[in-house]
């Protein structure tokens, strides 16, 4: 038996990993489109927003809390509202273009 050459297993690992990237990648600069003392809303992609809320809490102090609002045309779905009724309510008085 007779060792066969890596040259032909090399080669298709090259050209399988180069098939793993894309020939233009567009990137996306996240950018903070509303800022108040009670929330702030990052746009990170052009239909998705990461909210940060805060709470006061005993042992921790003010904690951000997180969530993301994804809009697809006229709709949007809002994933782990602010932490309070105020902080939930800002976002529609000035609505993320």
């Amino acid at each position: 038996m007779t060792a066969r050459p890596l040259a032909p297993v090399v080669l298709a690992l090259v050209l399988a990993l180069t098939q793993c990237t894309s020939p233009e990648s567009t990137t996306f600069a996240a950018k903070v489109v509303y800022h108040t003392s009670g929330l702030i809303v990052e746009q990170v992609s052009p239909n998705a927003f990461v909210h940060k809320s805060f709470k006061q809490t005993n042992d921790f102090g003010n904690v951000p809390c997180n969530g993301l609002v994804v809009r697809n045309g006229g709709e949007a779905i809002v994933f782990d509202t602010p932490t309070n009724d105020t902080s939930a309510a800002e976002p529609g008085r000035k609505r993320p273009q």
